[in-house]
């Protein structure tokens, strides 16, 4: 199956050994490992967590024309030299819409054993995987909301990066993923779109901080050079 997906944020499979009663599956090198190695790291700055939320987004986006990954969670995700996100991790993944029903023996939520597996199963896994790279650790969900105060929770050196309206966004997202009915959960192609504009939000918020730094730069310059001037002039 892995063979067959061709995506930018899918792991790449190089090949597979079956020798000497081993069997071995071979994929790209990922520089950083697993997210789940750096999900706690405060220098993993939000820019890049949020990248890798679209990231992830995009790849679920392309499988589920055809595939339900049905384990989504942060130690399924491999992290390149450029921190792209590459999903792997397809051994439970089911075929849609031909497989309509899918045995997760697997699952630790015994909700889903019997459930009809459709995309929205892995759209809430999805949204508890946004909660957890927001807040650095997985968040306490019972009955499919957080019972935490998200800014409880957040690093505050992370959350003062972070624009208020591409939080607000992220969290609309994340919160929707987990609604109780399916049919209220976003499909990945908005979840997709959604996270853009996150993105964008937040991308317009780090460009005027950066601008207002060079300014604050500019004038303290412009000041250092008239005391020189002046220092000039008295001697």
């Amino acid at each position: 199956m892995l063979s067959s997906l061709k995506h930018i944020n899918i792991i790449s499979f190089v090949g597979f050994v079956d020798e000497n009663d081993e069997k071995i599956v071979i994929y790209e090198l990922a520089t950083h490992g697993s997210l789940d190695q750096h999900i706690s790291d405060p220098t993993l700055n939000w820019s890049r967590r949020l990248q890798i939320c679209l990231g992830v987004a995009r790849a679920l986006s392309y499988v589920h024309y055809a595939i339900i990954h049905c384990d989504i969670n942060s130690s399924k995700i491999f992290l390149d030299e450029d921190w792209e996100p590459k999903l792997f991790g397809f051994e439970f993944s089911t075929k849609y819409p031909q497989s309509w029903r899918h045995r997760l023996l697997y699952s630790h939520d015994s909700r889903y054993s019997h459930e009809s597996m459709t995309p929205k199963f892995d759209v809430y896994c999805f949204g508890t995987l946004m909660f957890e790279i927001l807040c650095g650790r997985k968040p306490v969900i019972r009955e499919d909301v957080v019972e935490e105060k998200v800014d409880d929770i957040i690093d505050p050196n992370l959350r003062k990066q972070i624009d208020t309206q591409s939080l607000i966004s992220f969290l609309n997202i994340a919160e929707t993923c987990l609604k109780k009915e399916l049919v209220e959960r976003p499909t990945m192609d908005q979840i997709v779109k959604e996270l853009e504009e996150a993105m964008e939000l937040q991308s317009k918020h780090e460009n005027l901080g950066h601008s207002a730094a060079a300014a604050a730069d500019e004038d303290a310059s412009t000041k250092r050079s008239k005391v020189s001037i002046l220092l000039i002039s008295l001697r």
